[in-house]
Parts: structure tokens; sequence; C-alpha cells
């Protein structure tokens, strides 16, 4: 490893529960609106301007659950996610190592993130550690278990984009897979199906989480983004599940602060979301939040070795 000394002097050793790469989002065409392997000049430009202003304003959000604003803005977000380029693993292991991190989750999503790119790329660097995610159409267990031998660390959904409910049967069978493996299992929470080009009415709600929790007890699931800007309505929900977790990648300080406050630290996991979202900005909000040295050192690295297995 090189080029940590920035973030071990500040956090320790860090892992980033949350990326991904060889984002195909062109290949949702059979269920979205608007995607295509095209280059999106306007999306470019949006990422330059609209962006790096969130970024410049820590992730703060201006807009709420089903709020008036949340429509346009998840358009706009739609096209920025879109327009990001392909990316390889040597991608992510240079942002690693430019922010100091020693761990990186990836997580499969076809057929946006193929399982076999992400086995494959992943299989040549014991810092990348893969999740897998079956294919919906199809019954999850045999999908889950020829994946797990050939790899896979951990299971990622995707409720929106999967076209699932967070507590309905397939999700349920695959949370009693992964309890049954000891591995972790990854949901998206946060926003609508128009952030993927698809339906607005289409997203996760918070209770679902809850119901999902106390079906499978014995499950480690981790709210992805902690609800991006329905994270006061996320925290409400899963406070009382100590199986429930959140990774908090496009947080701002202040709402990490808020979720410090009222989940207890173990429950708390670093991500990105990258290459959305940036690491050193995370990491940059951890300290901005005002969280002690061993707060801090359980979400950037213990929290998250304890579910992966890691010494």
């Amino acid at each position: 490893m090189k080029n940590h000394s920035k973030a071990d002097s500040r956090h320790g050793r860090v892992i980033d529960f949350h990326t991904h790469f060889h984002l195909q989002w062109h290949e949702l065409t059979g269920k979205a609106r608007h995607h295509s392997n095209r280059a999106d000049p306007l999306g470019a430009a949006l990422r330059w301007l609209v962006w790096r202003q969130f970024e410049a304003l820590r992730y703060r959000y201006i807009i709420s659950r089903k709020s008036l604003l949340e429509a346009p803005a998840e358009r706009i977000i739609s096209r920025i996610i879109r327009s990001l380029a392909p990316e390889a693993g040597f991608n992510l292991i240079a942002r690693m190592d430019k922010a100091g991190v020693s761990h990186a989750v990836v997580l499969a999503l076809p057929p946006v993130v193929s399982n076999e790119s992400v086995l494959e790329e992943c299989g040549g660097s014991d810092r990348l550690i893969p999740f897998i995610s079956p294919r919906c159409d199809l019954p999850p267990e045999p999908q889950i278990e020829r994946l797990l031998v050939a790899g896979g660390r951990g299971i990622k959904l995707h409720p929106v984009v999967q076209n699932l409910r967070v507590d309905g049967d397939y999700v349920t069978r695959v949370a009693q897979m992964a309890a049954g493996r000891k591995l972790p299992l990854v949901i998206h929470a946060g926003g609508s199906g128009r952030l993927f080009g698809m339906a607005g009415d289409h997203r996760t709600e918070p209770f679902e989480f809850a119901r999902l929790a106390s079906r499978v007890p014995e499950a480690s699931i981790v709210v992805s983004h902690a609800g991006l800007w329905e994270y006061p309505e996320i925290i409400e929900a899963i406070c009382p599940y100590r199986n429930l977790f959140l990774d908090i990648s496009l947080q701002s300080p202040e709402a990490i602060r808020f979720i410090a406050d009222r989940i207890p630290l173990n429950r708390i996991l670093l991500g990105s979301d990258s290459p959305v979202g940036n690491v050193a900005i995370i990491l940059e909000h951890i300290a901005l939040a005002g969280l002690s040295k061993n707060e801090s050192s359980a979400i950037c690295w213990e929290n998250a070795a304890m579910l992966l297995g890691l010494s």
C-alpha cells in the first residue's frame, strides 16, 4: 500500500464499504428510460456544475423525502450518474491509495455491474472485497451458492433497480442465505426510481427495513447511504434493530453527527459510493462531525472489519 499517511494519521485503517466499478447504465434500457451508452454532454456539464457544488456544500441536501424539489433533483442526479465513464479496478485502487483507504467492498448489480466483472477484478487484489448480487428473475439460492463459491464475500440488493420490496419474499430468502453463511447483506435505501430513469413511485420505505430485520434477526443488513436525504426517517425506523447497520456514503458532517447521536457507533460504516461519491470527502466529514478518535476508528475500520471477518 502507498500514500496512506494522511488518512492513517487521522483515522487509522480505513475500509470503504460501498464502491462500484464497470457501471453500465445503458444495460437498463429494457426497464428504464433515457439510458444510453452514448456520451451525454448535458450530464457531463451537470457533473461539473451541480455535483461539484454539492461536494463543495459537503453533501448537504436541500431536498427531503417526497418534497416538491425531490423529482427535479433526482432527474438531475440521474443525468450525472449516467455521465460517469465505466471504470476498472485499478481506477478504484488509485482513489483508495490517494485517500489512504486500505480495503474496499465492491458491489455487483446486474445488469449494471456484472457479478463476473466484480469477481474477476477483485480476484486480483486482496484489498478489493467482492459482493455479489442475484438476478431477481431467477431463484436466488442456486445463484448465490454458485457466486459465493466463485469468491463472493457478501451480497448486494438494489430494490429500486431490481424491482423488489425490502420486506418481500425474495429479499427475505436472500437475507436468510446471508445469515446462514454469516455474510453481510447490503441493501440500497433512499430516493425513487427517477434516480435510475424509472418511475418515481417505486422506492424503498423505511419501515420495510424494520420488518426485514425482525423477520431475519440473525442477518447483518447494511442500509446503503443511510437513506440519502431520507436519513431522518430511516434512523427512526431502524434504531431498535441491532442487526441493521448504516453506511454513511453521501452524507454531510451534520448528518453523520445526527446519525451517531441516535444509532450505536458499532452499527455505522464508512462508505463512499465511489465513483459517484468521493471517499476523501467522507473522511473529512467524519473528522468535521466532532467524533472522537475511537469513534472515528470504529466507523472507518472496526465495524466493517467485524462484518467482513478481517483481523
